[in-house]
This record gives structure tokens, sequence and C-alpha cells, in this order.
């Protein structure tokens, strides 16, 4: 499948849409005060945060974020702007001179800047030899728009998707966290539309964060309001 036939952009199809539907009525919708309203309650201080619409929750979210490549650590969305175009240029940087050793140790500042080094560090630094193509190639396959392109050695989880984000047109992170806000937000597209099931090209993959087995709070990355 192609990106043009996934969003429903692709001019050949005359055929209802769910996925064009979903975007057109997201973007009419954004900046709703009432419709995205949420909370919740920090595991660890108990403090409730409340929010009026995505918009005011961007304004409180607390950007949380390493030092990195010279930037030092902060928690504003300025910051971590900051922080990314140094850690973009990096590996851009790396792979134009096609420099395995240096495009590890920018990924790994990924890694760092994103509180994820555990395993993706250590495949990284296994993997050195080869990954300036590795990378390259897969910033081209996701730039093409052929959503069937794959490699047996390509790593590909929460982790990797921030330095895929960083090299790829318009590619998102893609964690528990912002599949459980994509489910959320697909759920009220449905109920907002009467439907009683979410579209297949809207089900988007989610799956439990990691955590302790019997964790005293645990976190809840499940979308469902559990109505269907």
């Amino acid at each position: 499948m192609y990106r043009s036939q996934y969003l429903g952009t692709d001019t050949a199809s005359t055929e209802p849409h769910a996925v064009r539907d979903f975007i057109d009525w997201l973007a009419q919708n954004l900046s709703s005060k009432t419709l995205f309203e949420h909370h919740y309650v920090d595991r660890r201080s108990g403090r409730k945060w409340q929010f009026n619409g995505l918009e005011d929750a961007c304004a409180q979210y607390q950007w949380k974020h390493q030092g990195v490549l010279g930037v030092p650590p902060g928690d504003t969305l300025s910051t971590n702007a900051s922080a990314l175009n140094a850690l973009r240029d990096a590996l851009q940087r790396s792979l134009t001179h096609a420099d395995d050793a240096a495009v590890c140790a920018a990924a790994c500042a990924v890694m760092k800047w994103g509180g994820v080094q555990a395993g993706n560090s250590l495949w990284l630094q296994t993997n050195t030899n080869g990954l300036a193509e590795l990378l390259s190639s897969t910033a081209a396959s996701l730039n093409s728009g052929n959503l069937d392109r794959q490699d047996e050695n390509l790593r590909f989880n929460a982790g990797m998707t921030k330095v895929y984000s960083l090299l790829a047109r318009d590619f998102i992170i893609y964690d528990s966290r912002v599949a459980a806000a994509l489910g959320w937000i697909a759920v009220k597209y449905c109920q907002e539309n009467g439907l009683t099931r979410v579209p297949e090209g809207l089900a988007f993959p989610w799956a439990p964060s990691k955590e302790a087995p019997k964790a005293a709070a645990p976190k809840n990355r499940n979308p469902s309001d559990l109505s269907a």
C-alpha cells in the first residue's frame, strides 16, 4: 500500500475513505476546548492535571529531556526544539559522510535525549558497521510512500522511531503513549460520527507499556471506552 492510498488522497479512488474523513474532522476540531478536554492524575505525585483541549495540553506539558550535543537539559517546548535540531543536524551530517561511527554516536544521543538508552544504544553499538547505509535506506523507504517496503535487518521499535522522525518527512515518534493518544482521538471521532466500530485504517496498534508486573499504579495505554 502507498501512503496516498492509506490517506485517501489517491486521485484514482472515488470510494468513501474513513482515514481522509478522519483527517478532515480532526483539522476542523483540533482547537476544540470541549471535545478534547481531558485530565489525568500523576501516578507519582498524585497531582491532578486538567487540560482544556490539545493546545492547553501542549502549553502545560512538561517537555523534560536530557542534555545532548551541547544543549543543556530542559523541560520546555523551546529547549526540546533546540535539542532536536542539534540531533537532526548531527544525524544528517554523519549520514552525508557515510560515517558509521558518527551515525552511531548521533543515534545514541537521540536515545539519551529520549531516555531510552538501555537496549537501543547497545543494538546501535553492536550494529555500527553499515549503520549509515541502513538508516539512509530506511529514511528513503519511509519517504517513498510505499508502506510495504521492509528490510529484514531493520530495527523498528519506539526508540528507533525517534531517530527516523528526525530523518524522514512527516514521520512521528510512535510509542505506547502516542498510540494511546491517537486511539483516544479515533474513539472521539467514532463517537462524534455515530460509529460503533473503529474503521480498520484508524485501528492504531498499541501495546502495554513496560513496567513491573505488579506495579502499584499501572500505566493505562488502552484507548478504548469499553463500549464496543
